[in-house]
This record gives C-alpha cells, sequence and structure tokens, in this order.
C-alpha cells in the first residue's frame, strides 16, 4: 500500500546494517528503513562503516567504507596520542569519528544519484560533518549517543572529558546543516538541549521496530542451555560485559531487580 508521500525518497545513514554489521544505533536505523519501506516511502541505506567491504550495492543498502589499513592506523595513533596525553582515561569516540571519515564522503556520490528529500543521520560518529548540505532536502539527526552523557558518571570507566569535547566540537558543527532532530526518549532530548547549540525542532519518538523482522528470528531455549527451570524469569542486559557500555552498573541492576 503506497502512502501519499511515498514518492519522496528517503537515505538513511548507518555505521553498518545486517548482515554484515550490527550494534544499537545500526539496528534502529535498519529497523527505521525496514517500516518505512513497508508502509511504501522509496528508502536506501547508505553505510560509512563498512571498512574493507569493496564498495558494493544491494537491495537499497549502498555500502562504504575505508580500506582496514587506514582504519587500523587512525585508531592506534587516536589510542597512543591519549595514552601519552591521559594514561587512565578512556578515550574512543573522537578516534571513531575520524574512522568514519572516508565512508562519509564516499557517501556524497551516492546522494547525488539517488537525489533524496529527506536524508536521516546518526549523531554517532558525526557523519554529517562529511555529508555536504543538499539543497531541496530536509536533514534529520536522530540523536542516540551524545558523547557528553558520560562524563562525571563514576561507574562508567573513568572517561576522557577532553576525548567527549572533541567529539562535541564536531559535531556542533554537523549539526550547522541539520533541520530537524528526533530524540528516542525524554532523556536524551533533555541532554541534548544541555549538550548542543541547535535552535530547530526537537522531537521526541520512541525508536520504532519492524514486528514482522523481529518475529522472523529463531528462538532459542536459554533456560534449556543454562539448565534452569522452564519457568525461570529471565532478563538481558545488552552488553552487559562491556565497560562502554557501563558493566560496572550491571551489579546494582540485577540488585535493584532481585529485590
Amino acid at each position: 500500500m503506497k502512502t501519499h508521500d511515498s514518492d519522496k525518497r528517503i537515505a538513511i545513514v548507518s555505521s553498518s546494517c545486517p548482515p554484515l554489521g550490527g550494534g544499537g544505533i545500526s539496528s534502529a536505523h535498519y529497523n527505521l528503513y525496514k517500516v518505512l519501506k513497508n508502509i511504501g516511502y522509496d528508502v536506501r541505506i547508505f553505510t560509512y562503516g563498512d571498512h574493507g567491504v569493496k564498495q558494493k550495492e544491494e537491495k537499497d543498502i549502498i555500502r562504504h567504507g575505508a580500506p582496514l589499513l587506514i582504519v587500523k592506523i587512525v585508531r592506534f595513533a587516536i589510542w597512543l596520542y591519549f595514552k601519552i596525553r591521559e594514561k587512565s582515561k578512556v578515550a574512543y569516540q573522537f578516534a571513531d569519528i575520524l574512522e568514519s571519515a572516508i565512508g562519509s564522503i564516499k557517501i556524497n556520490k551516492s546522494l547525488i544519484r539517488f537525489k533524496p528529500a529527506i536524508l536521516i543521520l546518526p549523531d554517532h560518529d558525526s557523519p554529517g560533518f562529511f555529508i555536504k548540505k543538499r539543497k531541496e532536502c530536509t536533514t534529520v539527526l536522530i540523536s542516540h549517543h551524545n558523547p557528553m552523557r558520560f562524563i562525571n558518571e563514576p561507574l562508567w570507566g573513568n572517561p576522557s572529558e577532553k576525548d567527549a569535547r572533541l567529539a562535541l566540537k564536531i559535531e556542533n558543527s554537523a549539526l550547522k546543516k541539520v533541520d530537524k532532530v528526533i530524540c528516542p526518549s525524554l532523556y536524551m532530548a533533555d541532554i541534548f538541549r544541555k549538550t548542543y547549540l541547535f535552535n530547530g525542532p526537537i522531537s521526541v519518538i520512541p525508536n520504532v521496530v519492524d514486528e514482522k523482522l523481529i518475529s522472523s528470528i529463531l528462538l532459542k531455549d536459554v533456560r534449556k542451555y543454562l539448565g534452569l527451570p522452564e519457568d525461570s524469569v529471565l532478563i538481558y542486559i545488552p552488553s552487559a560485559g562491556s565497560i562502554l557500555k557501563g558493566s560496572s552498573y550491571v551489579f546494582e541492576i540485577v540488585r535493584r531487580l532481585a529485590a
């Protein structure tokens, strides 16, 4: 079924997407693509983080990335810099942005061919900093990440404020090309307003999920693998072992749930 806006072309930018890549933001943008496609929009995904993958065009997915050697050199150089300047700090956000540069720049050529009416960007990795503002195209940024929200969080793992502020400076520059901002939650909207310099409209719209896609995933009985009773209550905590995802909070989360 076609909507009255189905003639509009929508470009969604993501670091990667299935089957080559995942992650929270990539999954959110892939689900958004599926939902928009199902209701009749002409929509494509343009990736910038499929490093080492030869540029190729799949059905509705145009992949871009950088040579793996360049990615490794950039990552090592930034790691070494912060290792010398701030030995005990966790720094990765500025490196993520530099790593995304080549793939993001390549997207410009693909957008010229597609000519989108709407361009949807993620904030993480700041691909919008490298993607040119297009005439007659509404640019929408979805604020998933926000580097400053990790600062002054004692259980997060001593993040580098210098690293976060470098990322913030680039993201503020990218926002000059953005027409509208979407935040997936009231919390992210509040943090966004406290963090960025942006005078345009800010809307709160939860991440959408393609139910057909989720239903197609093969279920596995985790209770059987863990030797648990069939009526056991299971709670999934994504990336629970990663300090970058807040592994130090897991004990407190479990304690409160158990209470």
